[in-house]
């Protein structure tokens, strides 16, 4: 079960993903909405995986990133 909130600013946005299960998740680029050009790895715990194009988020793991404004 994947938790995804997200926080709007000046500079862009910051996206959230909290996995509440203890089975990874993959998280594709374009399941989040937007292009990987422009999405920022900013934390993450020590056992996601950051592919071409998508994630893949441990259990109980989470992610968080920065979509840069263009």
């Amino acid at each position: 079960q994947l938790l995804i909130h997200a926080m709007e600013g000046e500079n862009g946005k910051m996206i959230f993903l909290h996995n509440f299960s203890p089975v990874q998740v993959r998280v594709d680029d374009a399941d989040i909405g937007n292009s990987n050009q422009n999405l920022k790895l900013i934390l993450a715990d020590n056992q996601t995986i950051r592919n071409e194009h998508d994630f893949i988020i441990s259990g109980y793991g989470y992610l968080w990133l920065q979509l840069e404004k263009i």
